[in-house]
């Protein structure tokens, strides 16, 4: 079954609709390229100026093309504009299937313009048989004998501002030399490029020589007319703007025009090419030499500014915002009024190429196996850097951070410190941990460990090694006197200091006690020599009954028998001991 034909109002909505689905694709933007940066030194970034990116509406895109009218025609710049493309083509040389004209040039490039800025336009006409020159330039054919055609130069296609002289010419495309026909014909020399092509030679029934063919306009003359001596039939030069007329009869063609036009040509020859130019300030330009055939034409494109666009940035750092180490990834938005969104995005990554510093400490000189306070100065232009350490010498260890806390063996430690940042650029430095080792330090003990505090100063122990020094209570000189220290239990330190300022020390300890109430004599009649005694004790009459002796700390050590006047004491280790008895109370000291 056939569809019955949609009523007109669904027609226009589906054709609406479909636009509007198209243009839904229009809104663009593009992002600058990705880029990769060094930090500023000192700095932990860099300061990052791009392009910013603007929104178009690709929708927008316009064209106008111009062809041949043998008249100006002018086309005026919208509002927003500031750049059109141009495609320009000049016009073929006079010729036909057998005696092939030259071929008009073409100029494509990007032209910088004014909103409402006049263009005027010249289109190039096409060089016909029988001496009819191309509009806009083109040189003038051989027109005397219809069956001995000369064809006329191809007119420049050419757009002008601020007037219409040629001097106000920005763009021009060159015109193709016209074609002749005689005996091995001559094509016509192509036009474009920034020289226009030669003539070519053909055949001479005459006999006119020597011949010299036209040649092409340059960028600063026109091409040269075609010469003969002997039969003075020579084709004029092509000048600014101008092809070169043909010698006007007997198969002689005419230059193209262009910014110089070719040269005109001498009897039986074809007709030189014009050359194109275009303005330093266009951009993009390609020349293309031989192109066109026909008419000339002129293409302008452009694309229309939509003010209805807005463009963001949505993520990312403005341009000359100072960009961290690291990647930053920049994205912009475009937005049409239909909602309709594009996005692009672009990577600013910024290395970290700036190495950190370290400083260690000054070398130490050291007695003691753990050394503290060792840390090093460490900086860098971004935070985060760690440290990190390593020893050699005598001391072989390593650890992050700190090497404060470490033991160092005896001898001399190099101490490696190596500071590395988030960029992986390191620093290092070193110091020596130079130990020294401790001295032996002894001393001896007391011969008499225990005294009464009136009891005379006795000869400090020996210490070694000699000239150490002495410390502690009752220290004097060489000796200790209890007299100073009072009673109790006192330390006498020996002290040694050797050459490498390393000390050591060693102690040993004297009691002393209050002997003045134990001497108290509750029997006058009763003595005991000698004392301090080291073997035998006498009593100065026998003992009428049993007596005790105890030591310093109030153990029994012996029982005296009664009626006994000596005891014999060498058993007894050295120091204070308490004869005590009913009425007796007496002190020895055992040496």
């Amino acid at each position: 079954m056939k569809n019955p034909r949609l009523p007109y109002w669904l027609v226009i909505f589906i054709t609406s609709t479909s636009l509007q689905t198209m243009q839904a694709q229009c809104p663009s933007i593009l992002c600058p390229a990705d880029t990769v940066l060094s930090n500023d030194l000192g700095t932990c970034g860099t300061i990052v100026n791009y392009t910013v990116p603007i929104g178009t509406n690709p929708c927008a895109q316009q064209s106008q093309t111009f062809t041949f009218t043998g008249a100006p025609e002018t086309w005026t710049v919208p509002a927003g504009v500031t750049t059109v493309d141009v495609d320009l083509r000049g016009a073929a040389g006079g010729g036909d299937a057998i005696y092939l004209p030259g071929l008009g040039g073409r100029l494509q490039a990007t032209l910088p313009v004014i909103p409402g800025q006049v263009l005027n336009m010249y289109v190039g006409g096409e060089g016909l048989v029988l001496g009819n020159a191309g509009w806009n330039g083109g040189g003038l054919g051989a027109g005397g004998m219809v069956s001995n055609p000369g064809s006329g130069g191809g007119g420049a296609s050419d757009i002008r501002i601020g007037g219409i002289a040629l001097t106000d010419r920005v763009l021009v495309a060159g015109g193709g030399g016209g074609a002749t026909e005689n005996g091995g014909a001559a094509n016509g020399g192509h036009g474009g490029g920034l020289i226009g092509a030669d003539g070519a030679p053909g055949g001479n029934p005459w006999g006119c020589t020597p011949l010299t063919i036209a040649t092409g306009g340059t960028q600063s003359a026109g091409g040269l007319g075609g010469t003969s001596t002997s039969c003075a039939w020579n084709g004029t030069d092509g000048s600014f703007g101008q092809g070169g007329d043909a010698y006007p009869v007997y198969r002689c063609a005419g230059g193209g025009g262009g910014y110089y036009g070719g040269g005109g040509a001498h009897n039986g020859c074809s007709g030189a090419g014009g050359s194109s130019f275009s303005i330093p300030t266009a951009t993009n330009v390609i020349h293309t030499q031989g192109y066109n055939a026909g008419n000339g034409s002129i293409v302008i494109s452009w694309v229309l500014m939509d003010t209805s666009l807005t463009t963001v940035q949505t993520a990312g750092l403005p341009s000359g915002a100072v960009f961290p180490v690291g990647i930053t990834t920049n994205t912009y938005q475009v937005t049409d009024t239909m909602s309709n969104i594009a996005t692009c995005s672009f990577t600013v990554t910024v290395l970290d190429t700036e190495a950190p510093t370290i400083i260690s400490p000054a070398d130490v000189t050291t007695c003691d196996s753990i050394v503290a306070n060792i840390s090093p100065s460490a900086s860098d232009n971004c935070s985060g850097e760690t440290v990190s350490f390593y020893t050699t010498g005598a001391t072989s260890t390593s650890g992050t951070n700190d090497a404060s806390g470490t033991t160092f063996n005896i001898g001399t430690t190099t101490v490696w410190y190596i500071v590395t940042d988030q960029g992986g650029n390191q620093d290092s430095s070193s110091f020596n941990i130079i130990r020294n080792p401790i001295p032996t330090v002894t001393i001896g003990a007391f011969n008499i460990d225990t005294v009464c505090a009136n009891h005379l100063a006795v000869n400090l122990p020996i210490g070694t090694p000699a000239s150490g020094t002495y410390t502690g209570p009752g220290v004097s000189g060489s000796t200790f006197d209890p007299g100073m220290s009072g009673v109790g239990d006192f330390w006498i330190v020996y002290t040694y200091v050797d050459t490498n300022s390393c000390s050591n020390s060693d102690s040993t300890q004297m009691t002393v006690i209050g002997c003045a109430g134990m001497d108290e004599e509750l029997n006058t009649e009763w003595t005991i020599y000698p004392n301090p005694v080291s073997s035998q004790l006498y009593f100065s009459a026998p003992v009428k009954s049993a007596l005790r002796v105890y030591n310093v700390s109030g153990q029994l050590i012996l029982i005296i028998q009664e009626g006994s006047q000596e005891i014999n004491v060498m058993g007894l280790s050295p120091g204070i001991y308490f004869i005590r008895g009913d009425s007796i109370q007496r002190k020895f000291i055992k040496l």
